[in-house]
């Protein structure tokens, strides 16, 4: 019986009959007409921590973890080692600089204050009720084979909730670090000259020199492609969740993450782009709905910001008819008026 994957769980989580994406008018218009929906860069949203929130939570695990494995090698500094790799902020494979994600944010709330005054333009703007059921069917996964190649042209796209439970994140993170773990603590069971060697090396010795005299002395390539694989998964299985992990502080905004991730110096699947900021350019791409050319925005309900204009419900519906999309526009039942 194959054990649970909690990560793989996640991913799949249910997707909700309806979410909601707050944008402003102009958002909506353009949604609306180009069938289209911005996913941004993700270090240029409003979350300081974000990227950076999932390496702080996995050094704190592995500082809980035994210093020690099983035969007495030092597992808490090779799997330290390890993830520094990873994230390595010169050459890691998860650092953000490498690896580009673009995000569309919806959420499962409908109506909220904080979120019509964070993406709304001060809550004059539109909460966008989207029937996502049928998204997953784009998306594709992670195969071991191609990333082994280092061929990097095909990394996917992934729909799931953003997480904010602490334990939640660490049940997340620890299953990553498993493959890792068990991997090197299997080559170092077997093989007399890499346990020499790991034990005369360093606290501080370079993963990747490491790495490297462990290739020259494990002269059998099966078990050598069993300690590559080991890392690789840890590395897939942190790559799909990286990006959901969210500081409990924006909890409340109950979030789902459309991301669509690729290599900095590679074309993603759509053409970047680039739009004005208050303070830089923020980089950005167009993800389309539908390829279908006739098919419509799936847009099942349509809230209008608490600071809309009195007549915008009647100019909602009237816009709407014209892109051949029946619903019927509502109010926010939110009393707060801007000034």
């Amino acid at each position: 019986m194959e054990p649970t994957n909690p990560i793989h769980e996640w991913l799949n989580t249910p997707i909700p009959k309806k979410l909601w994406h707050y944008t402003s008018i102009e958002g909506f218009y353009g949604i609306t007409t180009t069938k289209q929906i911005y996913a941004t860069d993700l270090r240029f949203l409003n979350d300081r921590e974000e990227f950076t929130h999932a390496r702080k939570l996995t050094e704190e695990l592995i500082q809980e973890s035994p210093e020690t494995g099983p035969n007495g090698y030092g597992l808490r500094e090779i799997v330290r080692q390890t993830i520094k790799y990873l994230f390595d902020p010169g050459i890691g494979p998860l650092r953000p600089d490498y690896l580009q994600f673009f995000v569309v944010s919806f959420s499962a709330a409908e109506d909220q204050l904080s979120q019509w005054r964070g993406y709304s333009r001060g809550s004059s703007g539109a909460s966008l009720g989207f029937d996502l059921s049928r998204l997953r069917q784009h998306e594709f996964g992670l195969d071991l084979d191609r990333i082994r190649r280092s061929t990097g042209g095909d990394f996917p796209a992934f729909f799931a909730p953003c997480v904010y439970d602490q334990s939640k994140k660490k049940e997340l993170i620890r299953f990553a670090l498993h493959h890792g773990i068990e991997g090197l603590s299997s080559i170092y069971n077997e093989l007399p000259q890499v346990k020499s060697l790991l034990e005369t090396k360093s606290p501080t010795s370079d993963y990747l020199s490491v790495f490297n005299e462990i290739r020259e002395k494990v002269k059998d390539p099966m078990r050598m492609k069993r300690l590559v694989d080991a890392v690789l998964r840890t590395f897939i299985d942190l790559f799909q969740i990286v990006a959901l992990l969210k500081n409990p502080s924006f909890e409340e905004e109950r979030e789902w993450r459309l991301l669509i991730s690729g290599k900095q110096d590679e074309a993603p699947p759509y053409a970047r782009q680039f739009r004005v900021g208050s303070t830089t350019l923020v980089p950005y791409v167009a993800y389309p709905f539908s390829t279908e050319p006739n098919a419509q925005v799936p847009l099942s309900d349509l809230i209008l910001g608490p600071g809309s204009d009195e007549h915008a419900v009647s100019a909602a519906q009237s816009f709407l008819h014209t892109q051949g999309i029946e619903i019927e526009p509502r109010p926010s039942a939110v009393p707060f008026r801007p000034r």
